[in-house]
């Protein structure tokens, strides 16, 4: 499936930063959904809404505090989503 350039850049960015024991996994697991969150849509491409909702959704409790804030350090309008 293909990527929009800025939801790859930030989705790059965001997986930089979660822990190294866990990287590969949420690469994996949220690049999925965020794949599935197109397909819903009916697009065949990855938007900025389809990368920020798969990173909600998977993204493990204990460690969204670090998600929102590194969202925020990267200006990543997450609330809307």
């Amino acid at each position: 499936m293909d990527w929009d350039e800025k939801a790859y850049e930030d989705f790059k960015k965001l997986i930089g930063q979660a822990p190294v024991f866990s990287r590969r996994t949420a690469e994996r697991l949220v690049s999925q959904k965020a794949e599935e969150n197109a397909k819903a849509r009916g697009s065949n491409r990855i938007e900025e809404e389809d990368m920020i909702r798969a990173f909600l959704s998977e993204t493990p409790g204990p460690f969204k505090r670090r998600m929102f804030a590194d969202m925020e350090r990267f200006g990543i309008d997450y609330k809307k989503y």
